[in-house]
């Protein structure tokens, strides 16, 4: 009889894991959504109601990969490039409310092809002998500063490709 109780004992305590835990890992911040607010789970188990939705962010550095690739009436741009990426732990509650974890899509790839469609000419990214060193130096300082005002931390970028050429018109 005490065997038994044991084993119940033991599964509902399982289910219940199941059900009501969730399981950070190191490197990575948890955002639990509870509608009107956000709580941060640092990594470990932690206990959660189911009905939240949870979002894994990773705040170590990683790459990601950004590919623009734009041809309208006046502008034909390809940007392919590998950023080295990290995020603030203080920062991923307000990317969290403002970007439900697309912030790369929403902050970061909008910004290079605003910059690249409106600015680049000024800083020679236009002209047609432009080296990669060039490209890569322009954009790390434009993300490094435009990225680290939503705690967005760029330290690195590989360029892969870029092309970018006026198709009628100037700026």
């Amino acid at each position: 009889m005490a065997r038994k109780a044991i084993i119940v004992g033991i599964i509902a305590g399982a289910a219940f894991l199941l059900a009501f835990g969730h399981y950070t890992h190191r490197g990575y911040v948890s955002v639990v959504d509870a509608g009107d607010s956000v709580r941060l789970l640092d990594h470990g188990l932690h206990l959660r109601a189911p009905w939240h939705p949870v979002t894994t962010y990773p705040i170590q550095c990683r790459e990601i990969r950004v590919q623009i690739f734009e041809e309208g009436s006046d502008v034909k741009i390809h940007f392919d490039a590998v950023l080295f990426v990290g995020i603030a732990p203080d920062s991923v509650a307000s990317l969290h409310r403002a970007y439900q974890g697309a912030y790369m899509e929403k902050v970061i790839s909008p910004m290079i092809s605003d910059f690249l469609r409106n600015r680049a000419e000024a800083y020679g990214l236009w002209e047609e002998d432009v080296g990669p060193q060039r490209v890569t130096a322009v954009m790390l300082d434009l993300l490094g500063t435009e990225g680290g005002k939503y705690g967005i931390n760029i330290s690195h970028m590989w360029l892969r490709s870029y092309d970018a050429e006026r198709t009628a018109g100037t700026f």
